[in-house]
């Protein structure tokens, strides 16, 4: 797939992943567990880096070197992901010329 063979409407492959717990302390405490809970969280939360290389997971996968080459995308994260908890990214095409991308907290109760 290329980007000039793109429709509007496109779905690309999903990318599972789960981020484990690191084994050495984050140098920004809001991903370990004691910070994130004094601020609401329920546990240490998954670096928004981690989550926007998922996130292009899809979009490498169905549009390969090209997309690398000069591909770009925005993202806004409104919820946390956390540690050893199950997330897919999914993508598609919502307009000739424009991905649209999302990374969703897979349900436990599968």
């Amino acid at each position: 797939m290329s980007f000039d063979r793109l429709a509007a409407g496109a779905v690309l492959p999903e990318f599972h992943v789960s981020a484990p717990t690191p084994d050495e302390p984050p140098e920004n405490k809001i991903h370990e567990d004691g910070l994130a809970r004094q601020y609401g969280f329920k546990g240490g939360l998954v670096p928004g880096i981690t989550m926007y290389a998922w996130m292009t997971h899809p979009v490498a996968e169905a549009l390969g070197e090209e997309w690398l080459e000069r591909g770009a995308f925005e993202t806004r994260f409104v919820k946390p992901i956390y540690y050893e908890e199950a997330a897919t990214a999914r993508a598609g095409c919502r307009r000739r010329g424009g991905l649209g991308d999302a990374i969703r907290r897979e349900s436990r109760s599968l």
